[in-house]
């Protein structure tokens, strides 16, 4: 097997250490010119909320993100399974305010009633706007997890319990930032073309005397292997035509078979010469598009816990669901009758692609949280200039295996929307 592709994947100079109170941080020089790419994520996410706090995660980041006052440049922020992420791109004189801003407002966790009920009302408006009262809403990437794992962390609604955040009081939101938004439970990174010496000495000051925290004790979040099928089917009245989803659950994220579900998933579901856009769209014309991937909440690098490999589609009331799961199934079992060397080296150029592309869009935003989740979740940024080369060692055996070990029905979740008043 060839030793390189047509475009590799150049590796990151990263410079990583930590503070005397625990917090990471990650430094990467680049050419940006004027820019500076920012983010600070702290380990907590939806699975590792506890029991009678489910959707605090999502609140407190909408919590923490309305008392951000930044100026110039982009900001935003989002709640993922294992983490939250605050991201920014300022330009480069803007770093110094935004540094002492995020170390202060760490340092001082404080929040106000007006804010706590502004951002209330703001986390339902969401839900109604992205769920309830949007067609497809929450299909699959919130309603598949809830039927495929059996553990509640995983399992749980990511918004939670309506009139458990209606009821959320100022004290259980501040005390839930104060256990989570601690150094020693964070990481900085900071990407763009400053100055090491001087943003270094920046951060020892702006951040170095806040005093490290016990780290909370994190739930359980292992799931039970699974020995058979499962399906669902649910009736939505916002729709007119049928969905389907099928989710396996896949390889552990630090194993080799890992690897060699990404390049699965970039022969069935990436681009429209992929196995199940072919079948499914220019050959069947069950549909006009398939989705699909690992991780609907990021990438297949920004989770620390059990995950789903998920394709999904809306399709002709027409067809019949069992002709779409025998289809999937068909793409699936195309790869171990016809995997060759060529085409196993075409998967991996696609991906090594698609991560280079990473670096280009939104100044490295997607980037930044992949460092960040390596250092939250293995202490090792570093991790990210092993990408290439980890896939570079899936070799044929590795692919047939995983597919047969992971991708067999039995391991299979099926979900079904139906329209209540189909066309």
């Amino acid at each position: 097997m060839p030793d390189s592709y047509a475009q590799t994947l150049q590796p990151l100079a990263i410079e990583y250490f930590k503070l005397d109170n625990g917090l990471k941080v990650v430094l990467v020089k680049t050419d940006s010119a004027s820019h500076i790419t920012v983010n600070l994520s702290y380990n907590i996410g939806f699975r590792l909320e506890q029991r009678g706090e489910a959707g605090f995660a999502h609140l407190a980041e909408h919590v923490w993100m309305a008392s951000h006052k930044n100026g110039k440049g982009f900001v935003n922020a989002s709640t993922r399974f294992d983490h939250t992420s605050f991201y920014s791109v300022l330009p480069t004189y803007k770093l110094k305010k935004y540094l002492k801003q995020e170390a202060l407002r760490m340092h001082h966790t404080s929040i106000r009633q007006n804010i706590l009920t502004s951002q209330k009302h703001a986390l339902e408006a969401e839900h109604k706007r992205t769920v309830t009262n949007h067609p497809y809403g929450g299909f699959p990437w919130l309603q598949m997890p809830g039927i495929a794992f059996e553990n509640w962390q995983n399992a749980h609604d990511y918004f939670g319990d309506p009139q458990l955040i209606s009821n959320a009081s100022v004290e259980e939101i501040q005390s839930f930032l104060k256990r989570y938004y601690i150094p020693n439970n964070a990481v900085l990174v900071i990407m763009g073309n400053f100055n090491a010496a001087g943003t270094k000495s920046l951060i020892r000051k702006c951040f170095g005397l806040i005093p490290r925290k016990p780290l909370p004790q994190k739930p359980d979040i292992s799931e039970p292997v699974q020995v058979k099928e499962k399906t669902s089917d649910i009736t939505d009245g916002l729709i007119r035509r049928p969905a389907i989803s099928v989710a396996y659950k896949i390889p552990d994220r630090s194993s080799p078979s890992y690897f060699a579900m990404g390049l699965i998933d970039q022969m069935l579901v990436k681009g429209k010469d992929s196995r199940l856009y072919q079948l499914l769209v220019e050959q069947k014309k069950y549909t006009d598009r398939v989705n699909g991937g690992i991780n609907y909440l990021g990438n297949m690098f920004t989770h620390n816990g059990p995950m789903l490999w998920m394709t999904d589609m809306v399709y002709d009331s027409s067809v019949q669901k069992d002709s779409l799961i025998a289809t999937i199934e068909e793409a699936i079992r195309s790869i171990e009758r016809e995997l060759t060397d060529p085409i196993l080296q075409q998967a991996k150029s696609g991906l090594i692609k698609s991560l280079i592309n990473m670096r280009k869009e939104k100044n490295g935003l997607a980037v930044s949280e992949m460092l960040a989740c390596f250092a939250l979740f293995d202490d090792d940024p570093a991790r990210y200039n092993s990408i290439e080369p980890s896939f570079n060692k899936v070799d044929h055996s590795m692919i047939m295996q995983t597919v047969a070990n992971w991708m067999k029905t039995s391991n299979r979740t099926v979900l079904v929307l139906t329209p209540k008043n189909p066309d």
